[in-house]
């Protein structure tokens, strides 16, 4: 039996412990007083650590407030090595300048089943912002940048990934679905009713026809995003770029102004002719947010 370092933080190992209980709990999960118990803290406190533990994607909550599994334990790996460290690297100069130029955290994400796994992002520096979301899951049918990359499968593909028509719950589709004892957690986190793929295809369309997707507090009360689908002419992956602000600094009217700059920092990026290092913009140039 292994002792727990000595400075640890007790949080931080009862959020643990706690992550590992969810684990183990199977299909039946845990409720807040259950895993109160578990670890000898109130309910409270447990609701606080399983907080945590949620906004990470460790665990889900479902409509019978119980606690199961989350992606972040069982969401298939992004794989790619190579090719998807250098995705990454090639787009940070591009999402710094663009966060530069809209004072406004960007993100790069890529999507894994029905689920979008977020890679890096760069935070603005204004005091009200949205955070860092490195590492975090999220379906895909909320996210800005997970619809985008959806809008490039046709309906056909779409009802193939969520299995609609298969059980009437959409789940994930593919040999890349989770194991057999996880499935349900995914359907139950991330799966669709048929009026709700309904919607999702709906959606979908309007941004094949637009170009660019829109997560207005889908994921989090107060946020709003604008996401487009990236990818590089010389590297195998296929991930999307989104603008993240809080809704009060993003209204309705400035989507489409917040579209064409996302829009055009692609294009730069994906051109084989130019690739932008950190020296092609003075400081203040182009900017939209006003600042010199």
């Amino acid at each position: 039996m292994r002792n727990a370092p000595s400075d640890l933080l007790q949080s931080a190992d009862r959020t643990l412990a706690l992550v590992a209980a969810v684990r183990d709990s199977g299909d039946e999960g845990l409720r807040v007083t259950e895993a109160a118990q578990l670890i000898g803290v109130t309910p409270s406190t447990a609701f606080r650590y399983l907080r945590v533990a949620e906004h990470r994607g460790f665990v889900v909550k479902n409509e019978k407030r119980r606690y199961l599994p989350g992606p972040a334990l069982w969401a298939r790996v992004v794989t790619g090595g190579g090719p998807l460290k250098l995705f990454r690297l090639r787009l940070l100069p591009h999402m710094e300048q663009l966060c530069a130029d809209v004072n406004e955290t960007v993100n790069l994400l890529v999507r894994v089943d029905i689920a979008t796994r977020f890679l890096c992002s760069v935070e603005c520096r204004q005091a009200v912002r949205v955070g860092d979301r490195q590492g975090m899951i999220y379906p895909a049918h909320q996210t800005s940048g997970g619809k985008a990359l959806l809008a490039d499968l046709n309906d056909a593909e779409l009802r193939a990934l969520y299995r609609i028509g298969d059980g009437d719950v959409a789940g994930p589709g593919g040999s890349s679905a989770p194991p057999r004892d996880s499935s349900r957690n995914l359907s139950s986190a991330y799966g669709l009713a048929p009026t709700q793929f309904t919607r999702l295809i709906q959606e979908v369309r309007e941004v094949r026809f637009k170009g660019y997707a829109v997560n207005r507090g889908t994921t989090e009360q107060g946020l709003c995003a604008v996401g487009m689908k990236v990818v590089l002419p010389d590297i195998e992956v296929v991930g999307a770029i989104s603008i993240a602000a809080p809704s009060f600094r993003m209204p309705e009217s400035r989507i489409p102004e917040m579209a064409h700059v996302l829009r055009e920092s692609i294009a730069r990026a994906s051109s084989p002719d130019r690739r932008l290092s950190l020296r092609d913009s003075l400081p203040g140039e182009g900017r939209i947010d006003g600042r010199k």
